[in-house]
């Protein structure tokens, strides 16, 4: 998920008053300011779920594949629309629309390598990782999202078994094109034939997945799609499409990307990211953020700690989450108190992953603003 580059900055004296209105107009790889004292005063609460009570908000997503960018940018999505959004159909629209040459040559590499070896195709279901900000920049050019109801995220409970699960029914409906495509939709499926059992099967898994289509859809679909895009094609078909309105106007990605400081590992760059952060917050806005992963299970593994750096440098930021909260916390940072964001994650409601020093809930975490600006490389949010 990380971006390379580098981009050398000048870092002309300000006054905090104008580093603080312009830190978003400016190119933000310019901002070089000092963080503010975090305060009870401005840490003020921010509970983006009760905002949508509605919406299954309070408990964490399961990522069965390497989509945790997606199912971030749908629960992103779910607060600004009030429904709930697919994670899968945003990741399978993220790669049908990605680039194939463009700036970032990693990116495309990274969504095509396999399809290319493997099927000489340049489209693929690629269940590896992904960009946020690309995501939504999708979604806001597509001007709609699909409802979870229309192509379920995941399948069965929270759990190991239930990741395989949804994976194995991924795989199955891509490898079923061909046999699908050469179906009568007017033929019995007997399951006590053995030569159309195993394609029963599949058409069951498709349209566990897809639960508004039928045997007939799935058929036109595969009759107009190459087996690299019958996923992406059946989400589209059977879409109950949401649209992203802004009043009269398309929303705005907005971009923070750490990894392009020359100074990443300092701890004023976090406290950029971190300023970010609390000013979007406080507009209501859900953010998300690229970071190591591992932080979570051992906070010294993030990007920028002054404790174990040497030890950590090939640390990469390959998760992302959504931050759907803030509070003081007057009983951390040894009684001095914190502001403490609340991180929605995607790898189910077991809090037994988790550091012992992150306070957690059905996988939702608390994460202190200390160890927030240590461990983000990438802030994302709509406007």
């Amino acid at each position: 998920m990380k971006s390379t580059g580098s981009l050398k900055t000048h870092h002309p004296s300000i006054s905090y008053l104008i580093a603080l209105s312009s830190i978003l107009a400016m190119p933000l790889a310019q901002a070089r300011v000092e963080s503010p004292q975090q305060t009870p005063e401005t840490c003020t609460l921010v509970d983006l779920a009760s905002t949508v009570p509605h919406l299954p908000m309070r408990n964490a997503r399961l990522q069965s594949t390497g989509w945790c960018f997606a199912l971030a940018a749908a629960d992103l999505l779910s607060i600004k629309t009030g429904v709930e959004v697919s994670g899968s159909a945003l990741a399978l629209a993220y790669y049908d629309h990605a680039p194939i040459l463009g700036s970032d040559l990693k990116s495309t590499l990274r969504n095509y390598g396999h399809a290319w070896w493997s099927h000489h195709s340049l489209k693929t279901t690629s269940k590896e990782g992904g960009f946020p900000e690309r995501v939504l920049e999708t979604a806001v050019r597509d001007g709609f999202v699909c409802s979870e109801e229309s192509f379920p995220t995941q399948w069965g409970d929270a759990g190991e078994a239930s990741m395989k699960a949804y994976l194995s029914l991924l795989d199955g409906v891509e490898d079923a094109h061909e046999e699908i495509q050469e179906l009568d939709e007017e033929e019995e499926l007997d399951a006590r034939d053995p030569e159309t059992c195993e394609v029963r099967k599949k058409v069951e898994a498709a349209t566990l997945l897809f639960p508004r289509l039928d045997l007939r859809d799935l058929i036109k679909v595969a009759n107009r799609s190459i087996r690299e895009t019958y996923l992406y094609e059946l989400s589209r078909w059977g879409c109950d499409a949401i649209p992203l309105k802004k009043k009269n106007e398309r929303y705005k990605v907005r971009h923070l990307d750490l990894a392009k400081y020359d100074d990443l590992y300092s701890s004023k760059t976090g406290l950029i990211g971190v300023r970010a952060i609390d000013q979007q917050l406080g507009k209501g806005n859900p953010v998300l953020i690229g970071y190591p992963g591992e932080t979570l299970t051992d906070p010294e593994q993030a990007l920028r700690t002054s404790r174990r750096l040497e030890e950590v440098e090939d640390t990469d930021a390959d998760h992302a989450s959504i931050l759907i909260g803030r509070r003081w916390n007057p009983r951390a940072n040894d009684g001095k108190g914190q502001c403490e964001y609340q991180l929605k994650n995607t790898w189910g409601d077991d809090c037994d992953t988790y550091h012992s020093s992150l306070e957690c809930s059905r996988g939702i975490v608390w994460v202190g603003a200390e160890l927030m600006g240590d461990m983000i490389d990438r802030v994302t949010w709509l406007e």
